[in-house]
């Protein structure tokens, strides 16, 4: 996730803070394997485990967290969870 002009990444119970911007980090990663779903959040496909559609689309992770879906990058969390299904 995007704080100021770091990104916090959360590998399981744990938080790391980088000294990237989100966009230098999201550079860095496989597009097949991360995508961009908000301004300020980035996912690993594989750990999302179910979509919630209501007035925002919304997307459940494995850890159980939900993160809101911008209009902007709905169709890209498209693409790319249609590469993977």
């Amino acid at each position: 996730e995007a704080q100021d002009y770091t990104a916090v990444v959360h590998a399981g119970a744990k938080s790391h803070v980088v000294r990237l911007s989100l966009a230098a980090l999201e550079s860095r990663l496989d597009p097949r394997a991360f995508v961009r779903i908000h301004r300020s959040a980035l996912v690993h496909i594989a750990r999302i485990t179910g979509l919630e559609h209501g007035d925002e689309l919304v997307v459940v992770l494995a850890s159980g967290a939900k993160l809101t879906v911008s209009r902007r990058r709905r169709e890209a969390l498209e693409r790319a969870l249609g590469a993977v299904h």
